[in-house]
């Protein structure tokens, strides 16, 4: 169980791995270094997996025709 504490609010949630482990292989005619970089930028892009590095509360307002959803 982790914590993270967001507007005064500690909010608690359950994981079951200190890490998750992701295998990328790739064919491609293009330069080892060419591919490193797109790959880094993927990784940066994700965002689940900046989600389970730095798990933050997220909410939701929904709306339908200007008037909230409940």
């Amino acid at each position: 169980m982790r914590s993270v504490l967001h507007d005064g609010r500690r909010y608690f949630y359950a994981v079951n791995r200190d890490y998750y482990p992701v295998k990328l292989d790739i064919d491609s005619p293009a330069r080892p270094e060419a591919t490193a970089a797109l790959v880094a930028h993927a990784e940066r892009a994700c965002h689940a997996a900046q989600s389970l590095r730095h798990p933050i509360p997220v909410t939701l307002a929904a709306t339908l025709n200007g008037v909230a959803l409940e």
